[in-house]
């Protein structure tokens, strides 16, 4: 009996029900569109975060006592890294560079090879020390790639 009578009023108000199902498909589907792969160009993306990095440790550097103006430059040893996950025997993650195989989890910025700093008051000798245990332990890079030099 029930379905008699919601049958009765569908059918009485016909242009209203499909009215209706019209309008939750479209809310549905709207702004439903294909995925668009935007192309991360690697090399920008590590010229970037080299830059912002820069600009980072240079302020981090001003800040020590004993040290005046500062320029930074610092060397990245790759480009951005895509970690993708390989499916195939129950494989763990791998690392390739972009355009590698299986489902991307995430992107990883590049490794610090090393940095310069020229700085007013580089030459003292407590200033290297405490300029290079900053960088080293913010960076997390041996001392060894780590070079402090006074500003001309």
């Amino acid at each position: 009996m029930d379905l008699k009578r919601i049958l009765s009023v569908v059918a009485k108000n016909r242009l209203l029900f499909f009215l209706g199902v019209a309008g939750l498909v479209l809310l549905l589907f709207t702004g439903i569109t294909p995925e668009e792969k935007t192309a991360v160009n690697p090399l920008e993306a590590a010229e970037s975060y080299r830059l912002s990095l820069e600009k980072d440790i240079a302020a981090a550097c001003e800040s020590v006592k004993g040290v005046g103006s500062v320029r930074v430059l610092l060397s990245l040893a790759t480009t951005e890294i895509a970690v993708y996950e390989k499916n195939q025997s129950g494989d763990s993650q791998t690392l390739a560079l972009s355009g590698g195989d299986g489902m991307l989890l995430c992107y990883r910025m590049p490794e610090i090879a090393g940095v310069s700093v020229v700085c007013t008051g580089g030459g003292s000798p407590t200033v290297k020390q405490e300029l290079t245990s900053l960088l080293c332990k913010s960076l997390d890079i041996p001392s060894t790639a780590v070079h402090i030099a006074p500003l001309k």
